[in-house]
C-alpha cells in the first residue's frame, strides 16, 4: 500500500510541472554498500556483507570509511529501486551532463552516486548496466586494490562503462580534509592526480568525506579545478547554486529513496514545500 500511495503522489507532483518549463534541479542519491546489515547492529567496523568477514584494519587507509547498518542497502532492495526508476521513466545522469553549459534537465532525471569504493559496488555496476542507468562513484584514491575495495582494473572498467569514477579524497581522513588550506590542497590534489593517472582522463568532481568541509574547502576545490563538489544535505541539488556545496540524499531504505524522488519532482514543479513525507 505504501508504494502504491507514494507512486500516486509522485504522479500528482509530476503533473504539476508546467509544460516546457526549464528544470534546474535534480535529486542526487548517495549509497555506500550493497548486501545485508551486519549481524550485530552495534558493530560499526563491518566492511563486508552479512557477518563481519572483513575488518576495517585490513585496509591501510586511516579513516577509510567503516560501515554501520545505515550505510548498507540490501541488494534486492537496490535492485527494486533501480527497476522502479526505469519502469517509471527516470533517467540516470552523469555529473558531466548535469553540470554542462546546457544541462537539458527534465523532471525525472536523477544522479545515482556511491561513496568510498567498496568491492560490492561492482555488483551495482552490473545491475545499473542491465537497467541502462548511468551512475557516479566517489573513490578514495588510496583504497584502490585494498582488501574489500575495488581494484584498479574494476575502476577502469566501471568508468568506461557508464559508472564514472570521481574523487573522494586521498585518505578519507578528516585530519587533512578538514585541515588548513595547504593540507586540503595536498590531500585533494594528490587524489585528483592519482585518479587521473588511473583513468587516463581529467577528474573534475569530488565528494567531501562524511559530507564535511570547512570555510577553506570551497576555494581549495575551485583552485584545483573541480567543477562541483558534494556534501550530504538531504535536499535537492540546484545546478545554479553553489557548485562546491552541492547536496545529496543519503539512501538507506525504500522510504528515503521515494522521498528523494518526490522532493525532486516537487522542486522541478517550483514548489518550495512539497507534500513529501520525510522518512
Amino acid at each position: 500500500m505504501f508504494d502504491v500511495t507514494f507512486s500516486a503522489l509522485l504522479s500528482a507532483v509530476l503533473a504539476a510541472v508546467p509544460a516546457g518549463a526549464g528544470v534546474h534541479t535534480v535529486p542526487i542519491l548517495m549509497y555506500h554498500m550493497l548486501g545485508n546489515a551486519p549481524d550485530d547492529a552495534g558493530d560499526h567496523d563491518c566492511m563486508g556483507k552479512g557477518s563481519c568477514r572483513r575488518r576495517a584494519d585490513h585496509c591501510p587507509v586511516p579513516g577509510g570509511g567503516v560501515s554501520g547498518p545505515g550505510m548498507v542497502v540490501a541488494y534486492d532492495e537496490f535492485k527494486w529501486q533501480m527497476e522502479y526508476l526505469r519502469s517509471h521513466g527516470w533517467r540516470g545522469r552523469t555529473l558531466d551532463e548535469i553540470f554542462s553549459a546546457r544541462p537539458d534537465l527534465r523532471p525525472r532525471d536523477v544522479v545515482i552516486t556511491f561513496d568510498d569504493g567498496y568491492a560490492d559496488n561492482f555488483e551495482a555496476f552490473g545491475l545499473l548496466r542491465e537497467h541502462e542507468m548511468k551512475a557516479v562513484l566517489f573513490m578514495v584514491s588510496d583504497n584502490a586494490d585494498c582488501q574489500g575495495r575495488l581494484s584498479a582494473e574494476q575502476l577502469r572498467e566501471m568508468d568506461a562503462g557508464g559508472f564514472r569514477v570521481e574523487d573522494h579524497s586521498k585518505t578519507h581522513n578528516d585530519r587533512f580534509t578538514l585541515g588548513t588550506e595547504a593540507e586540503q590542497t595536498e590531500e585533494y590534489g594528490a587524489s585528483k592526480k592519482a585518479l587521473e593517472a588511473l583513468l587516463g582522463r581529467p577528474v573534475e568532481f569530488a565528494a567531501y568525506p562524511y559530507g564535511k568541509y570547512n570555510v577553506a574547502t570551497p576555494a581549495v576545490m575551485r583552485s584545483l579545478g573541480y567543477k562541483a563538489s558534494f556534501i550530504i544535505g538531504g535536499r535537492v541539488a540546484d545546478v545554479d547554486g553553489d557548485r562546491q556545496l552541492v547536496p545529496r540524499f543519503r539512501v538507506s531504505d525504500r522510504a528515503g529513496f521515494l522521498y528523494a524522488l518526490c522532493e525532486g519532482l516537487s522542486a522541478a514543479a517550483g514548489k518550495k514545500a512539497s507534500n513529501c513525507a520525510a522518512p
